[in-house]
């Protein structure tokens, strides 16, 4: 090696240190659009596509254009790996040349504006022509011709035609139905590919679910992965539950079940829609989901992806008629299933996956009718993680970075500050929520989610702090709360052996009207293990599957509201039935422009905490990760 390579090469990994460490957005768009000449009084459309390559979402927040030229495009989220499509007209009113930029502002921190050029000439009417005012109702005039830009596809939505195969649908091109991919064939402009038709998904950009008498088809070839004790055994279980068929369940515990959200988070970040079915009329946490049967076919119904060989290979019983899924399995569509292998086996981002080989993945061989409670279509939101004083000798925000550290979520750049922001999380001190919301790096950041771990509050401005976190979520964004941070937030009083006392604040009661009591439980040091009551059975936060819940000590072990009650709109998924107090609740504040709240009592539910060899691990940490597909970007489906 020559004196000259050795220094690019040094050069080249200084690079690769500083792109895992400072992450950054851009957007990209086309340097100029051109519309040719275009007769006075008539309107030419030509679509303007935004992209984002990179890692985070960005908002288009405005758009500055002058006449001739304009636009209707509002504020919209462009997703990570996506694009968004906006209309640009030109309507000119004298015969002469337009030259002028169109500026996009952007919420990327590389390209914060970005101009395109516009071009265009008007051209005065020939006379035996149409004209703007010769054509009838709902008809415009393209060159020497009335259309309809409504449904004709050769002049839709304007005098520009649809791409080849398409339809034109209410003045918006669109693929064939049931044609459309999101990688061999993409919908047009915002509409997305769901259940292989293109619709309109704006303004939320997920695809609808399907409700009670409803659901969607899946081709053979659908890859499965299961969410349950069968099959995604847990570290924490000594026996198998006694409905599985031992052949083909997994016979050594580990932690795959967590580890499978790491795996639905880097597939996400290959834009692979990922769906979870979720039967919405089961009556039992660990009723079944989703179910495949043979009914006499004769056909094998599922295979299993072989991590070491990375082949598609038969379970162990391929005559077993049924095959049952509980605790909410992510589903990927058959038109992604050889994409999907071949990352599997070969793409950097799996090799922690491909060296652990203890995640089952089942491919199937028949299609299968299913409900669907979430599509998932992107890299969940940058976490902000509150930081808290160290608690006896252990940072309780150590417990969140345990939480993602068990997914696979805690690599090198994982992690990272408002100023060098992480690809995962980053960790908020204090001055990072002041002086007040508007004016905190919690807003400059970008955060649509915040968690929040054991925090008794005593911060040198808990009020200031406080106010802030209120007007995060009254924004519109999202918090998951553990343990005291649920006093800290809402106000606590509880006396005896486990006494505890917060103030809390009218900013951040977001369950209560005047805060909470507790602690009510007689929980020991292996934490208590019911009996429970569980309501939302059917929501995407509240899956566990069969894995066995089992309480934490902590500040706040349990909790209720005071006499004046909870709001109206909580939601209480775990409730000791012996004290009526609860462990785990949520509200969804969106209906008033706000965000979703999730409270989780008890102090640590993590792998790799001080309770690591205690049953009910799997379960409270399902409970924390199931918020990364629940809030922030990809919140409640529509």
């Amino acid at each position: 090696m020559t004196r000259w390579s050795a220094v690019l090469l040094s050069l080249c990994f200084a690079c690769a240190r500083d792109a895992i460490s400072s992450v950054h957005s851009a957007a990209g768009a086309p340097a100029v659009l051109a519309f040719g000449s275009v007769r006075i009084g008539e309107r030419k459309t030509q679509p303007l596509t935004v992209t984002n390559d990179s890692l985070y979402d960005f908002d288009l927040t405005g758009v500055q254009v002058s006449p001739p030229f304009s636009t209707a495009a509002g504020a919209t989220t462009i997703r990570s790996g996506s694009s968004a499509t906006i209309d640009v007209a030109f309507a000119p009113q004298a015969g002469a040349e337009f030259d002028q930029n169109l500026t996009l502002q952007l919420t990327a921190t590389d390209t914060p504006k970005l101009n395109v050029r516009l071009t265009g000439a008007g051209m005065a009417a020939v006379p035996g022509l149409c004209g703007a005012s010769n054509c009838g109702a709902g008809h415009i005039c393209c060159g020497d011709q009335c259309v309809d830009p409504q449904s004709d596809a050769a002049h839709c939505g304007g005098c520009s035609p649809c791409a080849a195969g398409q339809t034109c649908n209410a003045g918006v091109c669109t693929a064939p139905s049931l044609s459309c991919d999101d990688v061999t064939a993409p919908c047009p402009g915002a509409q997305k590919c769901c259940n292989h038709a293109c619709v309109d998904v704006a303004p939320g950009g997920l695809c609808p679910c399907t409700g009670p008498g409803n659901s969607t088809t899946f081709g053979a070839g659908t890859i499965i992965i299961p969410m349950d004790a069968c099959y995604q055994r847990g570290i924490d279980v000594a026996t198998l539950p006694s409905y599985c068929n031992v052949a083909n369940s997994k016979a050594s515990a580990d932690d795959a079940p967590l580890k499978a959200y790491g795996l639905v988070f880097f597939l996400l970040r290959h834009q692979v829609t990922v769906y979870m079915a979720i039967d919405p009329k089961k009556t039992a946490i660990d009723g079944i989901d989703l179910w495949l049967a043979d009914y006499g076919a004769g056909t094998t119904l599922v295979d299993r992806y072989d991590w070491a060989t990375n082949k598609v290979v038969p379970l162990a019983d391929t005559s077993a008629g049924v095959i049952a899924y509980r605790g909410g399995p992510f589903l990927i569509d058959s038109s992604q299933r050889d994409r999907v292998l071949k990352l599997l086996a070969t793409d950097p981002d799996f090799a922690q996956f491909r060296s652990a080989a203890n995640i089952t993945v089942h491919v199937t061989n028949r299609s299968f009718p299913t409900s669907i409670a979430k599509s998932i279509t992107a890299v969940p939101s940058r976490i902000a993680l509150l930081q808290v004083p160290a608690l006896r000798g252990d940072s309780p925000t150590e417990i969140l970075v345990r939480y993602l550290a068990s997914a696979g979520l805690d690599f090198a750049g994982a992690g990272g500050t408002p100023s060098a922001p992480g690809q995962i999380y980053d960790v908020l001190q204090e001055a990072d929520f002041l002086p007040d919301y508007p004016r905190s790096k919690l807003k400059s950041g970008g955060y649509k989610l915040l968690w929040s771990p054991h925090w008794e509050g005593g911060t040198s401005n808990t009020p200031a702090q406080l106010a802030s976190i209120g007007a995060f979520v009254s924004a519109g964004n999202d918090l998951f709360a553990e343990c005291a941070a649920i006093g800290t937030l809402e106000g606590f009083v509880a006396g005896g052996t486990r006494a505890y006392y917060q103030d809390g604040s009218p900013a951040t009661r977001f369950m209560t009207r005047s805060g909470m009591t507790g602690n009510a439980l007689n929980i020991g040091s292996a934490g208590y293990g019911g009996p429970f009551a569980f309501g939302g059975l059917t929501s995407p936060f509240a899956q566990r599957g069969d894995f066995p819940f089992r309480s934490d000590l902590g500040r706040v072990t349990d909790f209720k509201p005071d006499p004046s009650g909870y709001f109206s709109d909580v939601v209480r998924y775990v409730t000791a039935t012996a004290t009526g107090t609860d462990l785990f609740t949520s509200v969804d504040l969106r209906a008033s422009g706000k965000g979703t709240v999730v409270y989780l009592a008890g102090h640590d539910y993590s792998y790799g905490g001080p309770n690591a060899g205690e049953v009910g691990l799997t379960a409270g940490s399902r409970l924390v990760l199931n918020t990364l597909f629940s809030l922030g970007t990809n919140n409640a489906c529509q």
